[in-house]
């Protein structure tokens, strides 16, 4: 059963680059019942990837590990941002005894350079030391974990990502990710 305290990730830098847009909804918490990281990010995928998609609206939220009753299981956090934005801004709260081993997100409808890590979601997974998964409009699901290679600003230019350097392609895991329900 899930604690009803909970604990807060503060993560003030990348709040800050990312907080023009307030998160449309509540935290919400889905229980430790997944038997590994990837059973939990995909569940979130499935079941936020077609509405992100369909609203053109991101989704973000933490992977959490806590043991219940000598058991490892994983669960997820989900929090919605403002359709038609291409930012979000979100505190990651974890139940009590849960512990962040990666954050999760979705990008919207399908715009190709929505198919890329942005530089505040590479710098994400290196301030938080934790990999980042993205499910994108295309169904592609992916990952960037820190140390990853990063797209500099001369490279991001050349591609059309913009301005600015931290950008990455990361790896593909999966192409089978839900766009529709």
């Amino acid at each position: 059963m899930l604690d009803r305290h909970f604990v807060a990730l503060i993560a003030l830098t990348l709040l800050a680059a990312v907080a023009t847009a307030r998160s449309a909804e509540a935290d919400t918490v889905h229980s430790a019942t997944f038997g590994s990281v990837s059973d939990a990010v995909l569940n979130a995928s499935r079941s936020y990837n077609p509405m992100s998609v369909r609203e053109d609206r991101e989704f973000m939220g933490g992977i959490f590990r806590q043991t219940i009753n000598g058991e490892i299981l994983f669960g997820y956090t989900v929090s919605g941002g403002t359709p038609s934005r291409d930012r979000i801004t979100v505190r990651i709260r974890l139940p009590q005894g849960g512990q962040l081993v990666a954050i999760w997100h979705t990008h919207g409808s399908v715009h190709w350079r929505r198919s890329y890590f942005s530089s505040t979601d590479t710098r994400l997974a290196e301030t938080t030391g934790v990999p980042i998964f993205l499910a994108t409009g295309q169904g592609e699901l992916r990952v960037f974990k820190p140390g990853d290679p990063i797209m500099g600003r001369p490279h991001a230019r050349r591609m059309g990502l913009g301005d600015s350097s931290g950008v990455a392609s990361g790896k593909l895991l999966r192409s089978d990710i839900p766009v529709s329900l």
